[in-house]
């Protein structure tokens, strides 16, 4: 096995490290860091998730609600009147009294946390982790990173040796090397990002399951791109990583547009289509599309939106699929 850079993406950088950042791509010594970093994007989704359940009115207000009867049952057995502000001092200052509020408070909030982190698993945040995991990321990146870490590079490019790279090996090589980056800052992947081609759009599937093969073979005439691997340093997150990763994504797709051209002789450019997937908790992300929207002679716009069960409809959260269409027209990022 290739000897793994950065794999453990919690420990430290190295502060006498240079302190360049650039891009590279997605190698065998980056396998264990990519694949690590695309799973911890939706672990810390997760905890977003689970932030927004518990800090809700609807979980705020149950939280006062339970914590309201004991200090009424307390107070009505003591014969305190609510009215009396001396008595409520007096009902404070009893140090059994405090010890049982105490406690009550204490269970009840672990109480709200533990069912706000249950609701948030809803959200599929979580198994988009645990797939990723046990594919060793192949669904995100194309390939198995825990094979892709077994190539050795450097027999490929060796004189002194007879072995050769196996056709699974170049294809990983070539694969990774064209669809993924990985960001270096300080010799250590910090970030990654992958995108992959798509055989039809979401809502040309949703429509052939309903007989309507036209808009199929329509979207099948057409490339389409996604961005199935996307995750950074949690400590990075402020500085604008995601722009730089999303921007690298754009490029990746307009070399497509031109590449696609060069090979048809024609024209006109062929139609290409950029999605990702976002939550309506992935500030990060959602800032990085608005920036490109800004910055940018194209714009992001809501392909889908997906509600999931009691955290869509009681919560507000939503998973969005937003799509950037290189030839098409000009618009607003919707929220």
């Amino acid at each position: 096995m290739v000897v793994q850079i950065g794999a453990d993406i919690s420990e430290p950088l190295d502060s006498s490290a240079p302190a360049t950042l650039h891009f590279e791509p997605l190698a065998p010594q980056y396998s264990l860091a990519a694949l690590n970093l695309s799973i911890d994007h939706y672990r810390q989704i997760q905890s977003l998730l689970t932030k927004k359940v518990f800090w809700h009115p609807i979980s705020l207000g149950t939280l006062v609600a339970i914590n309201s009867w004991p200090i009424y049952h307390a107070a009505k057995s003591r014969g305190i009147e609510m009215d009396f502000f001396e008595d409520w001092q007096l009902l404070f200052s009893d140090a059994g009294v405090m010890a049982q509020l105490l406690a009550f408070f204490m269970a009840s909030f672990a109480s709200v946390l533990l069912l706000a982190k249950v609701l948030s698993f809803g959200a599929g945040a979580a198994e988009k982790g645990d797939e990723i995991q046990r594919g060793a990321g192949e669904v995100v990146f194309g390939i198995n990173l825990r094979q892709f870490m077994q190539t050795d590079v450097d027999v490929k490019n060796s004189r002194k040796n007879n072995r050769k790279l196996s056709t699974q090996q170049e294809e990983a090589l070539e694969l990774a090397s064209k669809n993924s980056r990985v960001v270096i800052y300080r010799g250590v992947p910090i970030a990654v990002v992958s995108v992959q081609e798509v055989s039809t759009l979401p809502e040309a599937e949703e429509e052939n399951k309903k007989g309507n093969k036209d808009v199929v073979h329509e979207s099948r005439q057409q490339q389409h791109l996604k961005i199935t691997a996307l995750g950074a340093r949690k400590v990075y997150l402020k500085t604008g990583i995601f722009d730089d990763l999303v921007s690298w994504a754009i490029q990746f797709a307009e070399a497509q547009v031109v590449a696609t051209s060069a090979v048809d002789g024609s024209e006109k450019k062929p139609a290409v289509s950029l999605d990702v997937e976002c939550f309506s908790v992935d500030k990060p992300l959602l800032n990085a599309l608005r920036s490109s929207n800004q910055t940018g002679q194209k714009a992001w716009k809501v392909a889908n939106v997906k509600k999931e069960g009691i955290l869509g409809s009681v919560f507000g959260v939503k998973v969005l699929t937003y799509r950037l269409d290189i030839e098409g027209k000009e618009g607003k990022l919707a929220t």
